[in-house]
């Protein structure tokens, strides 16, 4: 008798722990596969909630940013330069808080931390405070 009980007690703490382990974690699938191995192009810059889009010069119209797997990104600055020996611009990123941030540092700068106000298969929409400037700036991209 004292084994069946051990036996029902084995076999019910058995199935309680594979019930368990077979639970979804409920983690949110990553924000990646969004993110890399597309060229972004802005298609809005924003200065205080105020459109700027159109104040870009045509030199910054064609630029993209490519984000990559391994965690680097480059600055592509298009076929226009701005100044005759602009150069495309390389670094790193990551993501930050969950992914609900991208830090970026560009080669030789300091890292700048971008809010993700939405990141879909087709929009990259980032905010970010700019104390000097006393300026939120809004930056919304989409993949070319």
């Amino acid at each position: 008798m004292i084994l069946s009980f051990r036996l029902l007690v084995t076999a019910g703490l058995a199935i309680i722990i594979l019930a368990s382990s077979c639970q979804d974690d409920e983690t949110a699938p990553s924000k990646r596969p969004l993110l890399v191995g597309k060229q972004w192009a802005t298609i809005q810059y924003e200065m205080n909630g105020e459109d700027m889009t159109e104040d870009r010069d045509a030199c910054e119209v064609d630029n993209t940013t490519t984000f990559f797997e391994d965690g680097t990104f480059i600055d592509d600055i298009g076929d226009i330069r701005c100044e005759e020996m602009e150069a495309d611009v390389e670094g790193t990123w990551e993501f930050k808080g969950n992914e609900t941030i991208i830090s970026i540092r560009p080669a030789g700068e300091s890292t700048s931390d971008w809010k993700i106000v939405e990141l879909t298969s087709t929009t990259l929409k980032i905010s970010q405070y700019i104390q000097q400037l006393q300026t939120e700036v809004v930056i919304v991209m989409k993949p070319i």
